[in-house]
């Protein structure tokens, strides 16, 4: 997930977990194709805004704040 601007990634961010929001995810084939979209779950909540919370560290130079986390989750820390 790549944002223009820090605006643009909170706007997303906004928006996504805005009460009246009804996300759909686009299912993955096992050949990797994309088809019928379904309602999104919380696991893919999560996704969405982790991936917008990484891209916003990277605009900000903060990559410390989640390569920190993720190295602390892999050594089963945290």
């Amino acid at each position: 997930m790549e944002f223009e601007s820090v605006e643009e990634a909170l706007e997303f961010l906004l928006d996504v977990n805005h009460q009246e929001n009804d996300m759909k995810v686009a299912t993955v084939n096992p050949d990797g194709t994309r088809s019928n979209f379904k309602k999104a779950t919380l696991e893919d909540y999560k996704e969405s805004n982790r991936e917008a919370v990484y891209a916003l560290c990277d605009m900000l130079g903060l990559e410390k704040v989640y390569l920190d986390r993720w190295e602390a989750e892999r050594v089963g820390g945290k």
